[in-house]
């Protein structure tokens, strides 16, 4: 199991997504993907400001690492058998179209 990090994620590549999932996009801070992510070392933030939240964060991410990964495998698996047929599949957003281009993109 690949460890969980925090990553940035370039401005360009959340530009070329957000068509696709308007809504995952609206704060700018969200978004995956291989080489347009740079991992952040926390370590190695100097501004205590920014430092301080990152690493309460990522406790909370660690904590929680194994829920997180199975809900996003259920989502995922929901979704991609479901398409649109229920409720929670209608409003995530489409992974395949997502995963397309993000290669697309690479």
């Amino acid at each position: 199991m690949e460890d969980i990090g925090i990553y940035e994620v370039s401005e360009r590549y959340v530009d070329y997504l957000a068509p696709l999932a308007p809504h995952l996009f609206l704060n700018k801070r969200r978004g995956q993907k291989f080489s347009q992510c740079t991992y952040v070392d926390i370590s190695k933030v100097e501004d205590p400001s920014y430092r301080s939240p990152l690493r309460a964060e990522y406790r909370e991410i660690r904590a929680l690492s194994g829920r997180i990964r199975k809900n996003a495998r259920n989502l995922y698996q929901h979704k991609v058998k479901n398409g649109t047929s229920t409720r929670l599949a209608a409003r995530c957003n489409d992974f395949k179209v997502l995963e397309t281009a993000c290669k697309e993109f690479m």
